[in-house]
């Protein structure tokens, strides 16, 4: 069964409207892209994205692309990854955790590499993981190439 899911997005002035469909029971991420990044740049990472997506169980694909070109305002629908902050758990971390974290990282990398993908802004925050759990994923592909 799919759904049509309308999402308010922002508040105030700023505020669109988002309208998806997405399998029932399906929970999703929302990645609204600024009116200041290059249209080109956002089609970029919407193909990588595409094309990355289900390939290594570390990097995820895209579900939608919505663009406005009237404002400008373009949301990516992406698959939702549960995760925490990394400033929540990293001095908590031990060894092991540390090592499972790397090389799941380093998979990532050497996957996207392998594709010929450089994702160009490794940070922690762009690499999500949920404590206690196998959950990891490389996010954020704005200046990769």
């Amino acid at each position: 069964m799919t759904l049509q899911h309308i999402v308010k997005l922002g508040g105030g002035d700023d505020s669109a409207e988002l309208s998806v469909s997405i399998p029932a029971g399906t929970t999703v991420a929302l990645k609204r892209i600024t009116r200041t990044s290059s249209f080109d740049r956002i089609i970029h990472e919407a193909e990588l994205l595409r094309s990355l997506g289900g390939t290594c169980p570390y990097v995820h694909g895209i579900l939608h692309l919505e663009t406005d070109r009237a404002t400008g305002q373009t949301t990516l629908v992406l698959p939702y990854v549960a995760h925490s902050h990394f400033k929540t758990y990293y001095y908590r971390l031990c060894v092991s955790d540390i090592q499972r974290y790397m090389y799941a990282l380093f998979s990532a990398l050497a996957h996207v590499h392998a594709l010929g993908v450089i994702h160009r802004d490794i940070k922690p925050a762009n690499f999500i993981h949920q404590p206690g759990t196998d959950t990891y994923s490389l996010v954020d592909f704005g200046l990769a190439e």
